[in-house]
């Protein structure tokens, strides 16, 4: 009876604690929109990225795209400096890193404020890649 009783307790206990943490801002909506349009400016910067074609390592450059709550990117692509566009691809990764901001702001988002290092890119059989792919998304 008491080993039941200890149970019931350590029971209730775990239920008021995960009742009583801090929950983020619910936002509904807004948060999915803002979400949405963060993974679109992503869609379209892969798009503008393109196959990043090279015939040299010096033509390889990495871009930071997004925004993590404690400062910096969410992570790196490798693209081509001889790119038709450069000034729109620029623009679409301040705008990705403004609205992944805005999301993070918006929905309470909190991370583990772990520094990313921009990986260096490199031409690898006629196309831009990451010099360590392990911090690509």
């Amino acid at each position: 009876m008491n080993k039941i009783l200890l149970l019931l307790l350590v029971t209730c206990s775990a239920c008021k604690s995960q009742a009583s943490a801090p929950q983020p801002p619910q936002t509904g909506a807004p948060a999915s929109h803002a979400d949405a349009d963060a993974a679109a400016t992503v869609a379209e910067i892969r798009t503008l990225v393109g196959a990043a074609s090279c015939s040299s390592s010096t033509q390889c450059r990495t871009l930071p795209v997004g925004a993590r709550p404690c400062g910096g990117p969410d992570f790196y692509l490798a693209w081509s400096s001889p790119h038709p566009d450069e000034a729109s691809l620029l623009a679409l990764a301040e705008r990705s890193r403004s609205q992944r901001k805005a999301e993070a702001s918006l929905t309470g988002e909190l991370s583990t404020c772990q520094h990313i290092p921009d990986p260096g890119a490199v031409c690898v059989a006629g196309a831009c890649r990451l010099a360590t792919p392990a911090s690509a998304s």
